[in-house]
């Protein structure tokens, strides 16, 4: 008895290791052509491309790759040849990864040992499985905060507005950006698409690649997927009215929330690749990777080197194909992990970290740098504090504790989506430099915070670039309180160590002012700077004291001082005018930052008002010398509210509003 009870023990456990399955990537040596082939007849395929990837995605790759490069190898599909072999081994193939050149299957021991006799397969790898760290959402019932803003703003955002003033999306709302043409694809857990809050929201397709099949809601857990959509893509005005309700969705289900692995890195890879060939010009994803099942298939802080993951690779593969790419930091601060996770350490992609509703860096959120050195995050949003979302029983609910970098994400990919509606023409290497230096850290990035709290106005008025046939165009959007002259908007350049030229900038009846630089048979630096009116008729320098500069063929702008100039040339190269900048940060609590330049040494006076005129507090007075000059106003003791701040000086006065948040 004893004899029979061992074999039946040892044919169990050999029937286990050699039919328990798990999944790999199998990797193939060649897609039926060497790349060498490829290059030799690049343009042949070139003409194909279309048999492969949409005509807007190829629109968007030309941006990006030019229009000679667009359609690489990776982009050939996985040979069909080398596919069937296994299909004739009764191994059944789950996704098709054409980047990678490998397909995603489950094996056993034994189907491994038959593929490795092939001569066409390069390497066989485990897919990991990975676990998420979301902190849960702290969803309340709590009374619904009143903000006073109806008078200033086209829309009512209800208890949405914080959490969207925080990063200064609805002054841009207000000239008519919302994310209109853009095709945003959107990577979680399941969707309530169905959700009264995305009555008015575009989803023009969705697939499950979880579960393969066309629908990613009726799924346990579609209640973050639910409440990521919800902030980037609502208009329900009272309740949320989202950064880009105009933009057009695509939403791809790759986590099962009810698995203890919610993630296998291929549902990832798939979904981008899928993407990528319906055209969608920015990806989105609140996920973020570190921690798996099996510790022997874990990822370490070394790993995190922009070259390791597979969910990685797969984000610097879209932005090399032209895709702007968004993703969570993660929540890993509060952990022994401490550092961002994968793919936020991918080479170009925007990663998010989180701040409370008064901008304080949240604790919990991941940090930078990645393992090889590179800042980390690249900007933040709301991620804490109170706030509203859409959730899974098919409402709103308020939150006020934290939503963790899920929630700031989308914030930030809905601005990104309001730039490139503004600015069609931009590529994402030109998103990412504007985004980045739009941040109210910018002069101090860390590893905390990196260059701070997106501004949607920041991104949208920093100017940029397009190249028309060989004549660069600037182009810029100017947002005040009080309007724009339209008719006597400057720039200021000059190239290189050359004369400073003013030239009038040219309307185009909306929003957008453009001037075409000059054609340069020597490219240099050029240096330039804005001067304008609200229809108040005050005067602006923008920026107020450094300069913006590019290298005259280059379609990247920065922002930085004219440290290269002579002392007579940086005399004319800074205003004539009086100026009092935007408060930063705003919305704010309890203290925020008041610049303002004089032309020459003059007495002046900057007050803060209420709405009805009744003085605050005077900020300063007296004689102040020519130049930049900087206040910090404490809000402490003052209600949460709309206020006015002033500069009186002998010539002038102007006035500019900011916003109290508590």
């Amino acid at each position: 008895m004893k004899k029979i009870l061992l074999t039946l023990f040892f044919f169990s456990a050999l029937s286990q290791t050699l039919f328990a399955q798990n999944k790999y990537l199998v990797y193939f040596t060649d897609k039926g052509i060497s790349k060498q082939t490829f290059a030799s007849d690049q343009g042949a395929y070139l003409l194909s491309a279309k048999n492969f990837i949409s005509d807007r995605s190829i629109n968007r790759r030309i941006k990006s790759m030019g229009e000679e490069n667009y359609f690489t190898y990776e982009d050939l599909p996985v040979n069909q040849d080398y596919k069937q072999a296994l299909s004739e081994l009764g191994i059944k193939i789950i996704h098709s990864l054409k980047w990678f050149n490998a397909v995603s299957c489950y094996l056993n021991e034994e189907q491994i040992q038959q593929l490795q006799r092939f001569s066409f397969i390069k390497k066989i790898e485990r897919v990991k499985k990975i676990r998420t760290n979301q902190p849960e959402i702290n969803a309340s019932n709590n009374t619904l905060k009143s903000f006073d803003e109806a008078d200033d703003f086209q829309y009512n955002y209800g208890p949405s507005f914080g959490q969207y003033m925080l990063s200064g999306i609805p002054p841009v709302h207000n000239i008519g950006i919302s994310g209109e043409g853009v095709l945003i694809g959107v990577l979680d857990s399941g969707f309530r698409r169905y959700h009264e809050a995305f009555n008015n929201t575009s989803i023009i397709n969705e697939r499950d690649f979880v579960e393969g099949d066309s629908s990613t809601s009726n799924n346990p857990g579609e209640s973050h997927g639910t409440f990521v959509l919800s902030l980037i893509g609502t208009f329900y005005e009272s309740q949320m009215v989202a950064p880009a309700f105009s933009a057009d969705f695509i939403l791809a289900r790759t986590e099962d929330v009810l698995m203890e692995s919610h993630i296998e890195e291929d549902n990832y890879a798939a979904a981008l690749e899928w993407f990528d060939s319906l055209g969608v010009d920015i990806t989105t994803s609140s996920l973020a990777y570190s921690v798996f099942d099996d510790t022997t298939w874990s990822y370490t802080y070394e790993d995190m080197n922009g070259q390791t993951a597979i969910v990685t690779i797969a984000l610097n593969l879209a932005f090399e194909r032209g895709i702007i790419t968004v993703t969570a930091a993660g929540n890993e601060g509060f952990t022994n992990w401490k550092y961002i996770v994968a793919p936020a350490d991918a080479f170009n992609v925007i990663s998010v970290g989180a701040v409370t509703d008064q901008g304080a860096t949240c604790w919990w959120h991941s940090r930078g740098p990645t393992s090889d050195g590179r800042l980390k995050p690249e900007i933040c949003a709301q991620g804490e504090g109170y706030g509203i979302s859409a959730n899974y029983s098919g409402g709103f609910s308020i939150s006020t504790g934290a939503w963790g970098t899920s929630g700031a994400t989308p914030i930030a990919a809905g601005i990104t989506g309001m730039l490139l509606s503004a600015f069609p023409h931009l590529n994402n290497i030109q998103v990412r430099s504007i985004v980045n230096q739009s941040g109210d850290n910018v002069l101090s990035p860390d590893t905390a915070r990196g260059y701070g709290i997106l501004s949607a106005v920041k991104a949208i008025t920093f100017p940029n670039l397009k190249d028309d046939n060989g004549i660069f165009q600037l182009n810029k959007i100017f947002i005040g309180d009080h309007g724009i002259n339209k008719t006597n908007a400057m720039i200021h350049y000059k190239s290189g160590n050359g004369a400073l030229v003013s030239e009038s900038l040219t309307n185009n009846g909306g929003n957008i002012f453009n001037f075409n630089f000059p054609i340069l048979i020597n490219p240099d630096t050029i240096w330039f700077y804005f001067t304008y009116e609200d229809t108040l008729g005050t005067e602006y320098r923008e920026p107020l004291i450094n300069n913006y500069k590019f290298y005259y063929g280059d379609l990247i702008i920065k922002e930085e001082l004219n440290s290269t100039t002579s002392v007579e040339n940086e005399k004319s190269f800074t205003s004539d005018n009086f100026v009092l900048s935007q408060n930063y940060p705003n919305p704010f609590n309890p203290s925020t930052n008041i610049e303002f330049f004089l032309p020459s040494d003059s007495y002046c006076k900057v007050t803060v008002s209420d709405v009805n005129g009744q003085l605050v507090k005077v900020l300063a007075e007296g004689m102040y010398e020519k130049g930049s000059h900087k206040i910090v106003f404490n809000g402490k003791g003052l209600a949460s509210g709309v206020y006015i701040y002033s500069l009186f000086t002998r010539e002038k006065t102007i006035s500019r509003k900011l916003i109290l948040l508590k």
